[in-house]
């Protein structure tokens, strides 16, 4: 459904109610109220990072993790909800994923679906499911949306790394603006690669850009990064099923990947 663009900035619903509306009518169209419902979060200004604590005796995870959050946030901490899940162990450590997002934008959307009568099992920040589509275990997704960009690093199918800020308004739509502003958000996902695995080719690891954004397939974004950064910036690999050609590609892709992470 058409959605007025007032009604989310920077990644915040700006009116909870007239969005709930919005929600509610998109349940009438749909003529009952689905069940097993999964939301997509944007993460505006959120974090997402893979965090490894060694197998030792007397240590306690959850302080671990706190403690983690704390260093990467430093004071903002208190001003954003910390979530962690548990991946898996070997006999010498355990992998847990973090994510940080900001309460007043998580708060918002939650109580937008409360007010829609909508119990969703599920929500997701919006980076983690694109980068589920890609059917790559190492990939760079940048998914560039009309107020904000994101970018997530998965190495093994899991997300290593995790960023999304809103775009800046006075260049949002010019793009040579927008393309230096992409080169400098990319640019610490790049940089981390290169610290995280020295000696690997940069041109090696799959960049993908996709987006709602108007200005997306200008040419000016991909050789704008290649020039930057070395890196091979191409499109997300082609659906081997038919969608509603109406129906955004991008959000298209973040419903596929919220499906697949379903169970």
């Amino acid at each position: 459904m058409p959605l007025n663009p007032t009604l989310v900035a920077d990644g915040q619903i700006t009116n909870v109610q007239e969005m709930a509306v919005v929600m509610r009518n998109a349940v009438k169209r749909l003529g009952y109220v689905p069940s097993g419902v999964r939301a997509a979060y944007s993460g505006s200004r959120g974090i997402v990072r893979l965090v490894t604590i060694p197998q030792t005796p007397g240590v306690r995870p959850e302080l671990v993790l706190d403690r983690e959050a704390r260093r990467i946030l430093g004071v903002g901490v208190d001003q954003n909800h910390v979530f962690w899940r548990r991946l898996g162990a070997t006999p010498t450590e355990q992998r847990y994923v973090l994510v940080a997002v900001p309460r007043p934008s998580l708060n918002s959307l939650l109580e937008a679906l409360v007010q829609s009568h909508l119990r969703p099992d599920a929500v997701q920040v919006k980076g983690l499911a694109l980068a589920r589509v890609t059917g790559e275990a190492r990939a760079l997704i940048v998914n560039l949306e009309q107020a904000s960009v994101t970018t997530t690093l998965t190495e093994g199918y899991l997300p290593e790394l995790l960023t999304s800020n809103a775009l800046d308004e006075a260049i949002a739509f010019d793009e040579e603006g927008l393309g230096t502003q992409l080169v400098e958000e990319v640019r610490p996902a790049v940089e981390y690669f290169a610290q995280r695995f020295p000696g690997a080719e940069l041109r090696s690891l799959p960049v993908y850009l996709t987006g709602g954004h108007p200005l997306l397939n200008s040419p000016r974004f991909p050789s704008a990064l290649t020039e930057a950064l070395s890196v091979t910036v191409s499109s997300l690999p082609e659906l081997r099923f038919s969608h509603d050609e109406d129906f955004p590609l991008s959000a298209f892709l973040v419903n596929l990947g919220l499906v697949m992470n379903a169970g």
